[in-house]
């Protein structure tokens, strides 16, 4: 499993409406003027992704997402990533490959 990419776990991208989550990222970076760059080098992804996430464009995987709620204090929880739609599908989708790794080692 790919912990910090910027591809949603769920294979798709978001719908074009802008969530809530997006904004709550957008304006901690905001106000506290750190660059993509830095954020990047905080959370362990590149610049690129950090865009990707702060525009909507996908949400982050959870392990990144944990990582991205320690990295702002809780500013930007897991949960808010988890609100939307797709957010839920992802969450389902981890469970779902979790339980698939526990039954291939029980073998």
């Amino acid at each position: 499993m790919r912990l910090l990419k910027g591809t949603p776990i769920y294979g798709g991208k978001l719908p074009h409406r802008r969530p809530a989550e997006t904004t709550l990222l957008k304006e901690w970076m905001r106000a506290r003027s750190i660059s993509l760059a830095e954020f990047g080098r905080l959370v362990g992804c590149s610049p690129q992704t950090v865009q990707y996430w702060a525009t909507g464009r996908v949400i982050p995987e959870l392990p990144a997402a944990f990582m991205v709620e320690a990295v702002t204090g809780g500013g930007v929880p897991v949960s808010a990533w988890l609100s939307t739609e797709m957010g839920r599908m992802a969450w389902k989708r981890l469970e779902i490959n979790q339980r698939r790794s526990v039954d291939a080692t029980n073998r």
